[in-house]
């Protein structure tokens, strides 16, 4: 059986996920690791976002949002790539939106779902249409909206977590109504989150999770 791993900047396991890469890849044995498994809780608040930093958003065992800085999650993710290498792993999804550079084992093949993300956008950009963006934190849409401002067309942002109730995301796709399509921009959000942000918009609603699941599907087609 082919192996996956799939490496989170929170706790494992993470349902949530599992449950969309078991869908598109039934027959592949999914390998977690989450930054957060092996530390206790001060060395969990020391992973905060620091001034200046870009705020992260995760998942905790028990389903409550954890939220962590850019720079400090890096090294964990380099650490937690090492560990799954030496498993064997060779195939790896990083479970998080953002864009990074990390230093990747040499044969290791990583889908880094922020970058799967960029090129999705980016295929959609055209002058007179609008982009909806749907975060966890305003401090991330506010940041994002800057990012792709080089992107043709218009961006409306708006803020809901994941991890909290689907009614507060329902409230926040208020402020899309007028995307011709909208991105559901982390891996957290579900499938009863986009149906819900669908039913405001009524335009097409995609999640991070489901399409990094299809591209690596497609990789794993081997």
């Amino acid at each position: 059986m082919k192996r996956l791993g799939l490496l989170s900047i929170g706790e494992t396991p993470r349902p949530d996920i599992l449950s969309v890469m078991h869908r598109e890849l039934p027959d592949t044995e999914l390998v977690e690791y989450g930054i957060l498994d092996a530390l206790d809780e001060k060395q969990r608040q020391a992973l905060k976002p620091l001034p200046g930093d870009f705020p992260l958003v995760s998942r905790k065992r028990d389903g409550s949002q954890f939220s962590l800085g850019k720079r400090q999650a890096a090294t964990l993710m380099e650490q937690g790539l090492r560990r799954l290498y030496e498993q064997g792993i060779t195939v790896v999804v990083l479970l998080c939106t953002c864009r990074f550079s990390l230093n990747i084992p040499d044969g290791m093949l990583v889908v880094e779902a922020g970058r799967v993300i960029d090129a999705a956008l980016e295929a959609l950009a055209r002058d007179g249409v609008t982009a909806g963006l749907l975060t966890p934190l305003p401090a991330q849409a506010d940041e994002l909206a800057e990012y792709y401002a080089h992107l043709p067309g218009r961006m409306v942002t708006a803020s809901a977590s994941p991890y909290e109730d689907v009614h507060l995301a329902e409230a926040a796709a208020e402020r899309l109504k007028d995307a011709d399509f909208v991105f559901l921009h982390c891996m957290g959000y579900t499938e009863p989150y986009r149906a819900a942000v669908h039913r405001v918009c009524g335009c097409p609603v995609m999640r991070a999770g489901s399409l990094v699941a299809r591209f690596t599907a497609e990789l794993m087609n081997f």
